[in-house]
């Protein structure tokens, strides 16, 4: 059995053991609103969708592959996201994002093969039809050849004929298989979809059509067959007119196994050709597709944090007055003003600006913010007044009051015995 038919039958299982992780998932609304939401990376006019319906897997991590349009032109992707599944933001690195993106990148060419009627759905509903024009074929060529014409006309190889036919039998086989083989690809992928999935779906669609196109070539040489046969019995002198037009009768009913050269030359070519030529310029368009990318995220992220209010607060900090009480404190704010001199130059002039001065501006706010805490912490310690200490009641004093006359009764009592004692000596 096929490897990758075994993993799609062991799949349910692993779904079975990664359901508790899954279920802490990123939800695709979750996904959708870190793209368009109100701190998301959308411009004015856009939405959001997502390309696949489950989340893909790139070397472990997990992703939802999400794309930009115009609201008014849903057909259009504008741009795509890849929102990680881990960290709950949009991925920046670069070598990730080119993976991703190549994956959309040709997602949008089997898409392309849809809108041109030449994707394997559509192999497999012409090969439907072509196989029951086939087996008519076939029981014409065993009646009308096997057992009339090369009974009549023994001198006659119709052997090229028979081979041909059993050939677009062997190759419609071969082209059955291949479309299975895309099914299941295309299941595995639907289920629990990888990189390494995406790329095995890819390259089997590339397979089928390829054996469409080896199957086409056989009915192409068997046609050619018929009609050799039927020029060269047309010039046969040993046969009469009558023999000629039975034989050509004959040959015509088993001529039509399929138009597949209509078929080949309306769909399937002009879409191959479309697809391998933008192959060739897949790495310069997502290469394109990650710069832009990284641009609108870098610029929304300093968009983010240059807020109204930190605005204002600038506004207010810096302006004449403030210039004023700073110049009046002994302030140096000369730093704060430059950071947010650059500041200002790069988010008021979006033409000047690149992705790495858009990237700078998150940290230069971070510095700002922290700079105008310090000037305003001076600035308050300058300008407040500090009030004088309160007197303390004096709680105390009518005791005070009791012992100094206390102490005055006692001075007076020691003096008054004092002069007694010098009336009584004077009196001696």
């Amino acid at each position: 059995m096929p490897l990758h038919k075994i993993k799609l039958l062991v799949l349910p299982f692993l779904l079975l053991l990664l359901a508790a992780p899954l279920a802490q998932a990123l939800s695709s609304d979750q996904a959708l609103d870190i793209v368009g939401g109100k701190q998301g990376y959308l411009n004015q006019g856009e939405s959001a969708k997502l390309l696949l319906a489950t989340q893909l897997d790139l070397d472990g991590e997990r992703y939802w592959i999400i794309y930009a349009y115009q609201t008014a032109s849903p057909a259009n992707k504008n741009l795509f996201f890849a929102v990680n599944d881990n960290t709950a933001g949009v991925e920046t690195d670069e070598g990730r994002l080119s993976r991703l993106f190549a994956i959309a990148y040709r997602l949008d060419l089997l898409d392309s093969a849809k809108a041109a009627k030449a994707s394997v759905a559509d192999i497999e509903q012409f090969l439907a039809d072509a196989n029951q024009k086939r087996k008519a074929v076939s029981d014409n060529y065993l009646r009308l050849v096997k057992q009339q014409l090369e009974l009549q006309y023994p001198d006659i190889d119709f052997a090229p004929i028979e081979a041909g036919l059993g050939d677009i039998s062997i190759k419609s086989d071969s082209v059955g298989q291949e479309i299975s083989d895309y099914r299941d690809f295309e299941n595995q992928f639907q289920v629990y979809g990888t990189a390494s999935d995406f790329d095995n779906l890819f390259g089997q669609h590339n397979k089928t059509v390829a054996s469409f196109g080896v199957l086409s070539k056989s009915v192409e040489k068997y046609q050619n067959a018929i009609l050799q046969k039927t020029e060269e019995t047309g010039n046969s002198a040993r046969l009469n007119s009558s023999d000629k037009q039975n034989i050509k009768t004959v040959l015509e009913n088993i001529y039509d196994v399929g138009d597949y050269r209509g078929f080949k030359s309306a769909s399937i070519y002009p879409a191959s050709r479309n697809i391998n030529s933008l192959l060739l310029l897949q790495d310069q368009r997502v290469n394109a597709s990650v710069s832009s990318t990284l641009f609108r995220v870098a610029k929304k992220n300093a968009e983010n944090a240059y807020t109204n209010d930190l605005k204002a607060s600038m506004a207010s900090l810096l302006s004449p007055a403030g210039n004023s009480e700073l110049k009046a404190c002994g302030i140096d704010a000369a730093q704060l003003k430059k950071d947010w001199a650059d500041v200002r130059f790069v988010m008021e002039n979006p033409s000047s600006a690149n992705r790495e001065s858009y990237l700078a501006i998150p940290a230069k706010i971070t510095a700002v913010r922290d700079g105008a805490a310090q000037v305003e912490g001076k600035l308050n310690d300058c300008t407040s007044v500090t009030p004088a200490p309160a007197s303390k009641p004096k709680q105390d004093s009518g005791l005070l009051n009791i012992l100094y006359a206390i102490l005055a009764l006692f001075i007076g009592y020691a003096i008054l015995q004092q002069y007694r004692k010098w009336r009584e000596s004077q009196q001696e």
